[in-house]
């Protein structure tokens, strides 16, 4: 049981067979050792991480500017349940 691979990584695939012109469910197999081995050389790992932190760093002005918007939309939802005025909302 020593020669086993630990990790699999799978995907679905349109099989086209000959004489048929309908593609055919299928799926393709990779049996690895490594999960890191062949998507993620060692020498790409910082280029890796570093975008996806830049990415992270990309979505904090819209993620701070909606969670703004909910805010305002929220109070605004509390005055009208609490004494039903209509509020302005700036």
């Amino acid at each position: 049981m020593d020669d086993e691979l630990p990790y699999w990584v799978g995907m679905r695939i349109p099989i086209l067979q000959p004489g048929n012109p309908e593609l055919v469910p299928g799926a393709l197999f990779l049996a690895l050792d490594s999960l890191a081995g062949p998507f993620v050389p060692p020498q790409l790992a910082w280029w890796a991480l570093l975008a996806v932190c830049l990415t992270g760093l990309c979505w904090v002005p819209f993620l701070r500017g909606d969670t703004k918007s909910v805010t305002r939309i929220e109070r605004g939802t509390t005055k009208i349940a609490d004494d039903g005025s209509r509020p302005v909302l700036t």
